[in-house]
């Protein structure tokens, strides 16, 4: 009996002191924005940015605003963790891919998406980019995924915190599209 408790207590210890010397997956860097009074002038998409996660979407602010402006249509702004974040996940599966909402955006919504991916790490100039956007917009600190939809002056109509029902959820877009601020 001994000698499986010394087994057990030599493989737990193994097995610990194994994870222990696995790298950690590689973290975005850390960017602060200044001149917080005057906004910081966006980094241009050149080279290799990734793509959003879901196709159709943008990636860089100014093209989304360039868009919005020229369809007359309202800015969705997500900002997620696409592969590792599982309510990211949900919403993607339970909302964003699903046909009513779909042709909500196609009808009225330029979408852009701010990821935060943790294997498939972005250009730091993508990362720069998207935490500028999130300062502006006061996403910064709030849990993920996390929604605005804005004019294309930036300012903010309604937000969507987290996963909620596809039909709540939808209620909301529709009311901020059609004017109505009720749900800010």
């Amino acid at each position: 009996m001994k000698k499986f408790w010394m087994m057990l207590i030599t493989a737990t210890l193994c097995v610990q002191f194994t994870a222990m010397g696995q790298p950690k997956p590689p973290q975005p860097p850390k960017v602060t924005v200044k001149n917080l009074g005057k906004p910081e002038t966006l980094p241009p998409k050149q080279g290799k940015w990734k793509a959003a996660p879901i196709p159709g979407w943008y990636i860089h602010y100014d093209e989304a605003v360039k868009a919005a402006k020229k369809a007359n249509k309202k800015i969705f702004v997500l900002n997620a963790g696409s592969d590792w974040d599982g309510a990211s996940v949900s919403l993607r599966k339970s909302v964003l891919d699903t046909r009513d909402f779909q042709q909500i955006a196609k009808r009225a919504l330029v979408l852009l998406y701010l990821d935060s991916p943790q294997k498939f790490p972005q250009p730091d100039e993508q990362v720069r980019h998207h935490d500028i956007i999130r300062e502006r917009l006061k996403m910064k600190g709030k849990n993920i995924p996390y929604a605005v939809i804005i004019d294309v002056n930036g300012k903010v109509i309604t937000e969507i915190n987290g996963v909620l029902p596809k039909k709540d959820y939808l209620e909301i877009i529709q009311k901020a599209v059609a004017g109505d601020l009720g749900h800010k």
